[in-house]
């Protein structure tokens, strides 16, 4: 069997554009954890709010493609999902070009640290005996002192901060960076973690006045917690504090339906430093953890609102928000859920063939948007005379089950249709249940006009037609 190649056409021809556009996006939010790909089968992790779903796909041909996701619409439907056509974004995306490896001499990490916990404990940094550390005098007894420029605010928004590392070796204050490299020396053990830090921002050696990054500078903060050595400028004390911030997330529905999230900084008095990874407030000279422990994908809310389409955010309210209120205090909005009816649809059925085979396709129009069922997977929401109203999931399973009665089976997703078994044909056109007249009327075989929206297509000797009708 020829392999079939993965393009994003085929992923739209597969599971509809729609679905395609949830997928880019939690691409882009980096929710694909991991995959991998054995032709037929592609498989892998994708997290959605604190739930990892097992997704992926059966490719057997271009039309014949088996959806192995264990997410609630996959199971129900048999419908391809965001989650599968994720895997197959992640697996196509264009691949970073390795750049040609620059030989790097290895630096050999001189001089040797060792921790007052390791020395007696008789291992070092540096893998240290027992020996040595009972060689270790008061001597080489080493104290960090980590010095900021006064003016942090702006050196962050140039994303150069500056920071001197020096130390205090009797009595006798000098840069780390003019230790004597044959030396051992001892110290605290979060004093040789913050330099042990800074060796790799400078390339292995002990640093002295560096220039860090913001992500640089805020991974050496998250080691100097209770540091009691560091100043502005030698002068003016600076606290690290592991009293975590936890800002308010604070959301508000738009007049387009939209959702907007924000987190509401006005009432805390401060800098906030958001990075790639973390982010800490600066205040009064303190620097406080931000919301510790929250996923990457959710810091850009912390640099200011963003704005969700409304199927979105209406996924992101069900799904996501009860997974961030260990980092986040929540408004009574939010703590209480946004709160959509479900629409009531149009539905409008296709029965086309004959007495020998028969299919139906069964469709729901949610304002301007229409919904094949068996094919459209992703939930949404829609306006209806000014309200918010959200896809009405069992008002379609109920539409199918009244096929299903009647010998239909499905959806067959590739067909994009319900097909009845032959031998049920007649039970079907000669029902007379009130639930068939109610739902399916005029059954019947007299000629539509052109101008009729009921139009009837085929040869009515051979028995072949095609009906659609408009359901009431």
């Amino acid at each position: 069997m020829p392999e079939i190649p993965i393009t994003e056409k085929f992923l739209i021809d597969t599971g509809g554009w729609q679905a395609l556009k949830h997928a880019k996006a939690m691409l882009e939010m980096g929710r694909v954890v991991s995959f991998n790909y054995t032709p037929p089968v592609l498989r892998g992790l994708v997290r959605e709010g604190e739930t990892e779903f097992r997704a992926g796909l059966k490719i057997r041909s271009y039309t014949d493609v088996e959806n192995l996701c264990s997410c609630r619409d996959s199971r129900e439907w048999g419908s391809i999902c965001a989650h599968s056509l994720a895997l197959a974004l992640a697996l196509i995306q264009p691949k970073p070009v390795p750049a040609k490896p620059v030989p790097v001499p290895v630096s050999s990490r001189l001089p040797i640290l060792v921790a007052e916990g390791d020395a007696c404990s008789g291992v070092g940094a540096s893998g240290g005996d027992h020996a040595l550390a009972d060689r270790l005098t008061d001597w080489h007894w080493i104290e960090l002192h980590i010095v900021l420029a006064p003016n942090l605010e702006t050196s962050w928004d140039k994303d150069q901060v500056i920071a001197g590392f020096e130390v205090v070796r009797k009595d006798n204050r000098t840069l780390a960076s003019a230790l004597d490299p044959n030396q051992t020396y001892r110290c605290t053990r979060i004093d040789r973690d913050a330099l042990e830090l800074a060796r790799e921002f400078v390339g292995g050696k002990l640093p002295g006045m560096t220039i860090l990054s913001q992500d640089q500078f805020l991974k050496l903060v998250g080691v100097l917690v209770s540091h009691p050595r560091i100043t502005l400028a030698r002068k003016t004390s600076v606290t690290v504090s592991g009293e975590r911030v936890l800002p308010k997330l604070v959301t508000e529905t738009l007049a387009d339906g939209r959702l907007k999230i924000s987190a509401e900084t006005s009432s805390i008095h401060g800098n906030w430093l958001v990075g790639s990874e973390c982010a800490w407030l600066w205040s009064e000279l303190r620097l406080y953890p931000v919301s510790p422990g929250l996923p990457v994908a959710y810091l850009p809310v912390l640099r200011g609102p963003i704005v969700l389409p409304a199927e979105h955010g209406l996924n992101f309210v069900q799904r996501e928000l009860p997974g961030l209120s260990s980092f986040f205090q929540l408004d009574t909005q939010v703590e209480s859920g946004l709160v959509v009816e479900p629409g009531v649809p149009e539905v409008f059925s296709t029965f086309e063939g004959s007495l020998n085979q028969l299919v139906a396709k069964l469709q729901c129009l949610y304002g301007r948007r229409m919904v094949t069922l068996g094919v459209t997977s992703e939930a949404f929401v829609y306006q209806e005379r000014g309200a918010i109203r959200s896809r009405n999931l069992a008002f379609e399973r109920d539409c199918l089950s009244r096929l299903q009665e009647f010998g239909f089976c499905g959806p067959i997703h590739d067909r994009r249709v319900c097909a009845a078994r032959p031998k049920c044909h007649s039970k079907f056109f000669c029902a007379r249940s009130s639930a068939v007249r109610e739902g399916v009327e005029g059954f019947n075989r007299e000629p539509l006009s052109e101008s009729d929206p009921q139009r009837r297509t085929g040869d009515a000797e051979s028995g072949d037609y095609c009906l659609r009708r408009r359901l009431v």
